[in-house]
C-alpha cells in the first residue's frame, strides 16, 4: 500500500517544484495608489487665472442662515458702466476742445485816417500771430459779403472808399487750418454833397445834385402810387409788408391821345378807379389791382424832389405832396418814410 502511493507523492512534489520556479519567473504587479475622494464644494473656483495651476482648493462653508431676497425693482441697472479714460485717451477724443498748438490771435486791425470822402483811400493794416493765411473782406449792407482780399498774416492794403454806404466796414479773418479768428473796423465816408432832406441816411452818398420837377401821387386801399415826372416813372408802393416785392418801378405807359379811363370797370362806392398813367399801371399788370385794391382819391399834382444813391445799388429818395421823404431798398426789398425835406440847422456854438 505504502509503495503503491509513494511515486505519486514524489510526482506531486516535483509538480510543485516546478510551478514555484515558473512563479519567480513573472514580475509582480504594482500596487495602485488609492485615489483620493473630493466632495463637491460650492465655493470652488472653477475657472483658474491666467498663469496659475489648476488647484482644487475647497473653501471651508460657514453655517449662514438662508435669506430669500425679492427684487422690487427692475433688475436692469439705472446706469451703464462708464468707461475709464486715460490722459492719453482724453487727448484723442474727437470733438475735445483743446486744440494742437496755440491758437491764432489778431493783435490789431485799424484804417488811417477813419474817415474819408467817396474817391479818397485809407490804408488798413494789421498784426496777428500764430496764423498761417488772411483775408481782408468788405461787408456790405444787411451782412452781405463783397470783394475779398487774400493778404498776407501781417501787413497793410490801401482801399479807395466808395458812397455805397455811409459807414463801410471791413472783415480781418485769419486762420491757422483748424480754427478761425476774426475782427472788424468801420470807415466814416463823408459825402461830398449833403442829402435834400434830414436826417441824412447812413446808407450810403447822394449821386450828385437832387433833381426837381412834376409829380402826382394816388392813395389806395392798400398802398400807393407816385409819379416821378422827369424819370416818368411810375412808383408802386404796396403796404401789405412783409409781402415781396415791396415796390415797383414801371414806366409810365400814358402817351397823350390815350383814353384816361376805362369805363367796363366799376368800382365800389366810395372808392375809385384810378386814370391816365396809374389806369394802365393798375389794370394792365399782372395781380397788381387785387394787391393793392381801388383809389381811394384822384392824384394829387405836386413839384417832386428826388434823388439816388451812388453805387451798384442806386436806391432812389423821393419827397411826396407833404414834403416827407420816402426812401427805396434795392431789389424791391421795402421801403419807408426816412426823413423830411431840408437842411439840417446849424447848432449853436456851446
Amino acid at each position: 500500500m505504502i509503495k503503491a502511493t509513494l511515486p505519486k507523492f514524489i510526482t506531486f512534489i516535483a509538480l510543485c517544484l516546478a510551478l514555484a520556479a515558473c512563479d519567480s519567473l513573472i514580475a509582480p504587479e504594482p500596487e495602485i495608489a488609492a485615489l483620493p475622494t473630493l466632495t463637491a464644494s460650492p465655493f470652488m473656483s472653477a475657472t483658474p487665472a491666467v498663469g496659475e495651476a489648476v488647484t482644487a482648493t475647497p473653501s471651508t462653508p460657514t453655517a449662514t442662515s438662508t435669506i430669500t431676497l425679492t427684487p422690487v425693482l427692475s433688475p436692469t441697472p439705472l446706469f451703464a458702466a462708464l468707461p475709464t479714460f486715460s490722459a492719453g485717451d482724453l487727448s484723442a477724443v474727437p470733438g475735445s476742445t483743446e486744440l494742437p498748438g496755440p491758437r491764432p490771435k489778431i493783435n490789431y486791425f485799424v484804417s488811417f485816417p477813419t474817415s474819408a470822402s467817396p474817391g479818397e483811400t485809407v490804408l488798413l493794416f494789421w498784426s496777428t500771430a500764430d496764423a498761417t493765411s488772411a483775408a481782408v473782406t468788405r461787408i456790405l449792407e444787411g451782412g452781405k459779403r463783397g470783394k475779398s482780399f487774400s493778404v498776407s498774416v501781417e501787413g497793410s492794403i490801401t482801399i479807395t472808399v466808395d458812397a455805397q454806404d455811409r459807414n463801410q466796414e471791413y472783415l480781418l479773418s485769419i486762420t491757422n487750418g483748424i480754427m478761425t479768428v476774426t475782427k472788424s473796423l468801420t470807415i466814416e465816408v463823408k459825402c461830398d454833397l449833403p442829402w435834400f432832406f434830414v436826417p441824412f441816411p447812413d446808407t450810403g452818398c447822394q449821386d450828385g445834385d437832387p433833381s426837381f420837377g412834376a409829380g402826382s401821387v394816388v392813395n389806395f386801399e392798400r398802398g400807393k402810387m407816385a409819379w416821378i415826372g422827369p424819370l416818368n416813372q411810375i412808383v408802386v408802393l404796396f403796404s401789405d409788408a412783409p409781402t415781396r416785392p415791396a415796390w415797383l418801378m414801371i414806366s409810365n405807359p400814358f402817351q397823350d391821345g390815350m383814353p384816361e379811363d376805362d369805363g367796363s370797370i366799376s368800382a365800389p362806392e366810395g372808392l375809385r378807379v384810378p386814370r391816365r398813367g396809374f389806369l394802365y399801371v393798375w389794370r394792365d399788370t399782372p395781380g397788381l389791382a387785387e394787391r393793392i385794391g381801388f383809389a381811394l382819391d384822384d392824384e394829387t399834382p405836386y413839384g417832386i424832389i428826388y434823388a439816388f444813391e451812388r453805387g451798384e445799388d442806386r436806391r432812389l429818395y423821393f419827397s411826396d405832396p407833404a414834403s416827407a421823404v420816402i426812401g427805396l431798398a434795392p431789389n424791391g426789398v421795402g421801403w419807408q418814410v426816412v426823413g423830411q425835406v431840408g437842411t439840417p440847422t446849424p447848432q449853436p456854438a456851446p
